[in-house]
């Protein structure tokens, strides 16, 4: 049970330290062939785009024409300046992409920048708890003697029963959770880096459909979804930082200086007082921690509409 502990606490520590170098990772960091791959995909995609232009123009255009009452210079004008713009920024999708990513980058080492409390899980403090729970499970065979014996034993295995098979069943399930939060917080954030690279590949596509006016909002979803996942970074970093403060604060105190966890003391558990305390407070910082993660891009979807 302690070793499980203590490898629970390095893993997420570990995992910690890789979102923290995560959230500020140039596409170099995560893979330079990928990004490579990306790029030779957006070029490919280029006469497409090109040839996607010139067809949204051409369909705004007729729409225009059809509900316009006359034609002005400043009509035509318009729209080829439309035409001309997405058709720029199609053969420069690459560079015009890669500027959203910069200022994410930029936005993420400006927030890295404020002094917090650590993120990570104390591992002193975890071997001291692993220690506990070491010296609890062991069974206390002091003062056996043949007339006492089975009567001792039958004592010391209820109470055993009752004080710490509840707690190492919890503390078992509360390690498994975390370990499993840890790698599916890693997967998601690789995933986000992967979902870039796949928007970047059919960057030309996306932009696209500027060229026309009627088509024009489908380019805008596709380039505020974008800018939606470049800030993706900034705010996991903001995240980072609350959680570090949320390590260092007692989520359990009460207004007036008692723990809500003390309650364990009065129903035959108070010498694992201390342990459910820091199992359970490891447990719930760690979900709390998840659900933030999880739902950050609902939270920037809803906030900046992106």
């Amino acid at each position: 049970m302690a070793d499980l502990l203590i490898w629970m606490v390095k893993l997420w520590n570990v995992m910690i330290n890789q979102f923290i170098a995560m959230v500020s990772w140039d596409f170099s960091d995560f893979s330079q062939t990928l990004y490579e791959s990306a790029v030779i995909v957006n070029q490919a995609l280029v006469p497409v785009g090109e040839a996607l232009c010139l067809i949204m123009f051409l369909m705004g255009l007729a729409k225009s024409l059809e509900n316009a009452p006359e034609i002005r210079p400043v009509f035509i004008i318009k729209h080829f300046g439309r035409l001309i713009g997405a058709y720029v920024c199609v053969e420069l999708s690459v560079r015009f992409m890669m500027w959203f990513w910069k200022v994410g980058i930029g936005l993420v080492q400006l927030v890295s920048d404020i002094d917090a409390a650590s993120p990570l899980i104390d591992e002193q403090e975890a071997e001291t708890i692993g220690a506990s729970i070491t010296a609890l499970l062991e069974f206390d065979t002091t003062g056996f003697n043949l007339l006492t014996a089975p009567y001792v034993i039958v004592e010391r295995v209820m109470d055993f029963i009752n004080g710490m098979i509840p707690f190492a069943a919890f503390a078992l399930l509360s390690f498994l959770i975390v370990g499993v939060i840890a790698i599916a917080l890693y997967i998601y954030i690789l995933a986000r880096f992967m979902k870039i690279l796949i928007t970047l590949a059919l960057a030309p596509i996306g932009i696209s459909f500027f060229a026309g006016e009627p088509t024009s909002r489908t380019g805008m979803v596709f380039i505020k979804s974008y800018m939606g996942d470049c800030l993706f970074g900034c705010v996991l970093a903001v995240i980072l930082k609350i959680y570090g403060v949320m390590m260092a604060t007692d989520i359990f105190q009460m207004g007036n200086g008692n723990n809500v966890l003390t309650l364990l003391s009065g129903t035959g558990v108070a010498a694992q007082s201390e342990l459910w305390q820091y199992v359970f407070q490891l447990l719930i910082k760690t979900i709390l921690f998840a659900v933030m993660v999880f739902g950050t891009r609902s939270f920037i979807k809803n906030k900046f509409e992106m």
